[in-house]
């Protein structure tokens, strides 16, 4: 359970809170509960954090039941035996197997496979879509925590399988921390009272709908505006470029660029350039988008005039989106 940061400006007989039960299935509709006021306002009746909407989306998967109870391997391999004469077998095919066979059995049950094409497998969903369909995961949730000024909140939760029993460990890869905004307005007196720190300041200003913070929020402003005069001043560079594939003309659509013929590329977080060859860009460890190297665009831009304001204001090391460092 949370206890939310109060509205100064409204006094109820409790104070606002969150909860969240240790399962999450589909047939308990309880699990996530709050009483926060946006909760109940009949134009948003739905309104939940970004966390709480992923676990939603999560219990309510389904698949056909035939496919659900069928055992398939991370590699898209299927075993054989979907009907009584393949599980038989032949014994003299038994016989005959080789000593190499043997030794690649590493104890798991999927004893002898067939491959499935990725066309073979999506086409036999197809004909199961028809189906009787089940829920196949439900969610374990261990923790949930909130930010300082109350903002964001994060849970740490596992998947689990309805279909057969598992046993996962804390480590797995079916371990997930989630996270969302506070779907209720933060009361900036709450936060001035609580004397944050900067770092939580700029935390619940760019995740949780805090107020800006003198300075900082100043600093990333200037960055946006530096951005964007880098971009225009390479606007005629970003338009110069052509589809790899078809080789029509590209049409910049904000982070995207699309030719006539639907083919889309990223665009280059720091220049707006489409991102048209592989390997030509770094990626941001915060913010996760793509700049273009340095060299790759000044390769780029034809006009030699450009190579010295590239070298000024394209960064090797520093995301043009966020300011963040690269992470290759």
């Amino acid at each position: 359970m949370l206890i939310h940061p109060p509205n100064l400006s409204e006094s109820g007989p409790s104070p606002y809170f969150s909860l969240v039960r240790l399962s999450a299935t589909v047939s308990n509709h309880d699990w996530y509960q709050t009483n926060l006021p946006i909760a109940s306002d009949p134009n948003n009746p739905n309104a939940r954090p970004t966390w709480a909407t992923e676990m939603t989306r999560f219990i309510e998967e389904k698949q056909p039941i035939a496919l659900a109870y069928r055992p398939v391997n991370p590699e898209g391999k299927l075993p054989k035996g979907d009907n009584d004469e393949d599980a038989a077998g032949d014994e003299e095919e038994e016989d005959d197997e080789d000593d190499e066979e043997e030794d690649d059995d590493d104890g798991s049950d999927w004893g002898s496979v067939e491959d499935f094409s990725k066309t073979e497998y999506l086409g036999e969903i197809d004909r199961l879509a028809g189906m009787e369909k089940v829920n196949t995961t439900r969610i374990r949730t261990w923790g949930m925590t909130a930010s300082p000024g109350g903002g964001t909140h994060a849970v740490f939760v596992t998947l689990n399988s309805t279909i057969k029993p598992e046993r996962h460990t804390f480590g797995g890869m079916r371990c997930r921390v989630l996270f969302g905004r506070n779907v209720a307005p933060l009361d900036e007196r709450v936060l001035s009272m609580k004397k944050l720190s900067t770092e939580g300041r700029m935390w619940e200003w760019m995740y949780g709908g805090g107020p800006p913070v003198p300075g900082a929020s100043d600093l990333v402003s200037v960055n946006r505006s530096a951005r964007n005069a880098t971009r225009e001043k390479l606007r005629e560079v970003a338009l110069h470029q052509s589809c790899v594939f078809c080789g029509g003309s590209l049409q910049l659509q904000g982070r995207i660029s699309r030719c006539g013929s639907g083919h889309s590329f990223e665009n280059c977080a720091s220049t707006g350039i489409p991102i048209i060859a592989p390997g030509s860009t770094h990626t941001c460890s915060v913010c996760g988008l793509k700049c273009l190297k340095p060299q790759q665009v000044k390769a780029m831009a034809q006009n030699s005039d450009l190579h010295a304001y590239i070298e000024k204001q394209v960064s090797a090391e520093l995301c043009g989106g966020c300011g963040g460092k690269f992470m290759n």
